[in-house]
Order: structure tokens, then sequence, then C-alpha cells
């Protein structure tokens, strides 16, 4: 069994839990609208108070739902943490020009 232990790389301490139980809303980049919800568990460094969501769910609580939007709505009018993570895709190239190589 693995057992995630985040630690910040700039104060090269462990992360600690800041709440168990957070939303994450993921969104499609094209449109900005919901299409999964799942839970997961927010971390804060205790050094610079960087904070990360780790240890999401097996699946996602909803998902591809038509009343996604309102649920949102409803979990942060409850009062629930609901963290927006935003659909990125990769910039393609125009065509014939290869990608660029990541800096390492």
């Amino acid at each position: 069994m693995s057992r995630t232990k985040p630690i910040c790389v700039e104060c090269e301490i462990e992360l600690k839990v800041e709440r168990c139980g957070v939303y994450v809303a993921e969104l499609f980049q094209h449109d900005e609208k919901v299409y999964s919800i799942t839970m997961a568990d927010m971390h804060k460094c205790p050094g610079c108070g960087i904070k990360i969501i780790t240890g999401f769910a097996g699946r996602s609580t909803e998902h591809h739902q038509e009343d996604l939007e309102l649920k949102v709505r409803e979990l942060i009018k409850r009062g629930e943490i609901v963290i927006k993570s935003h659909e990125r895709l990769p910039k393609r190239q125009p065509e014939g020009q290869p990608d660029a190589m990541p800096a390492l």
C-alpha cells in the first residue's frame, strides 16, 4: 500500500492536513463548465502556507450530469469548500513545427 506524504520543496517539511473532504470541481477549458465533482483532501505547509489538494476519491462523486453547475452552487451555499480545477490542454503547435521540449 502506497502512502502519500506531501513535502514542501521550499521548506523541506511535510505538509499537514488542513481539511479532509473538500470538493474539487473540474471544469472544461473551452467553456468553463463543470464536468466532474470529486472529494479530496487539502494539505497546507506549516512553513510557507502553500496549499495543495491530494487524496482524491477513487471515482468522481458526480460525473457528466446535467445539474453539476447547480450542485456546485448548492455546495458553496452550504459552506462546503469547492476548489475549481481548470482542464489544461497543451497548446498545439502550428502544423509542421515540432513541439517544444520541456526544460529539465
